[in-house]
């Protein structure tokens, strides 16, 4: 996953509340404290949310003056087994697509052959 991803997921988990096992940072907070520029930060969040660590909800609000605005992402700490499910099932998926793939070159080498 990379020590970027890592990094990020390791600051989420710091910010966590640990009864909801969620946070708000901003990108910008969690650029400053990993070190990490904002837009790799944002790519990380995404590939965090893809192999299901995290979830991502976008949050707004209304100010007095009745403004819409964006809000801080709100940030769900996913249990860990869920990634490792998720990761187990891509692997299954790839190992069996390998498989049929090599069945149809069986196939097709077989059917080129002709019969004997």
């Amino acid at each position: 996953m990379g020590h970027g991803a890592i990094a990020v997921y390791a600051y989420l988990l710091c910010c966590e509340d640990r009864r909801t096992h969620q946070c708000h940072p901003s990108y910008n907070t969690i650029s400053g404290a990993t070190g990490l520029a904002v837009n790799t930060v944002m790519k990380h969040v995404v590939k965090l949310a893809e192999r299901k660590f995290i979830t991502v909800e976008r949050t707004s609000y209304i100010d007095d003056k009745g403004m819409k605005w964006n809000g801080n992402n709100c940030y769900t700490i996913l249990p860990i087994r869920t990634a490792v499910e998720v990761f187990h099932r891509k692997q299954l998926e790839t190992l069996e697509e390998t498989v049929e793939q090599e069945q149809i070159a069986g196939l097709l080498t077989a059917t080129s052959k002709g019969p004997l």
